[in-house]
């Protein structure tokens, strides 16, 4: 049961209306949920709102945004 539930709030399927969690845009990307959240609050991944106290990215930005971004800048090739 999650805290939700306990405090009998329905959880919300936010992928079903476009829009994506800190938790679900890093699955999405590959990394870190502290990553996201460092991109976010620097400005780096723009488009996010709040909604209920919590921060959202709408999927289609989640996208462009995955588009041009390197989670791995400046690693080295093996020789």
């Amino acid at each position: 049961m999650t805290a939700r539930e306990e405090d009998g709030l329905p959880e919300l399927d936010l992928t079903a209306i476009g829009y994506l969690t800190t938790v679900g845009a890093a699955r999405a990307l590959g990394i870190h949920r502290s990553t996201v959240e460092h991109l976010r609050t620097n400005g780096r991944m723009p488009g996010w709102e709040k909604h209920f106290g919590c921060w959202l990215i709408p999927r289609e930005r989640l996208e462009r945004f995955a588009a041009r971004y390197n989670p791995h800048p400046g690693r080295r090739c093996k020789s």
